[in-house]
């Protein structure tokens, strides 16, 4: 589908063209569609902007002046204006939004550093895999090895890389 008023190729809603906002939307004749280089709808919109353009000013615009007497420069002009604003806008977007995503990571990393830095760590092997030993595993060492089972009652931690109790 195009717009034979400014030239515009998208997807419409209702009949209107997306761009100039008139009812003069057209389906693609055939003497253009061979000047396309065989590209499909899909295909179009995934090529970039200047890519688009570059094929749309040597074909389809030249075709557009030639055959239709209801082609406006002005509409073509505003047109392209339009397209420009709305990758501007959609650049500032995604900066925008890269700048909050390195501020995000940022954060976390100071968050990570902070959470790392007290993070209590065996005193024998340096690991921070350790877990505190529950009053029901000193109390079970206790009544199953009696004084001897006291030793492992006096520690709080247990590292889980080299076994040592602290």
């Amino acid at each position: 589908m195009y717009c034979i008023r400014c030239g515009g190729r998208k997807s419409t809603l209702f009949g209107k063209c997306y761009y100039c906002k008139t009812r003069t939307v057209k389906d693609t004749p055939t003497e253009w569609s061979d000047k396309d280089y065989g590209l499909q709808n899909d295909e179009w919109f995934k090529l970039t902007y200047e890519e688009r353009r570059k094929i749309e000013e040597e074909s389809f615009i030249p075709f557009l002046r030639e055959t239709d007497p209801d082609f406006s420069e002005e509409a073509y002009q505003h047109r392209l204006e339009k397209e420009q604003k709305w990758i501007e806008d959609d650049k500032k977007l995604k900066e925008k939004n890269a700048k909050e995503h390195e501020e995000y990571l940022r954060k976390q990393q100071i968050e990570w550093d902070r959470r790392a830095k007290y993070t209590p760590r065996c005193p024998i092997c340096g690991s921070p895999r350790i877990k505190k030993i529950s009053a029901v595993t000193k109390a079970g060492g206790v009544a199953l090895f009696g004084p001897l089972g006291m030793r492992k009652a006096m520690k709080q931690w247990h590292c889980e890389d080299c076994g040592s109790d602290f």
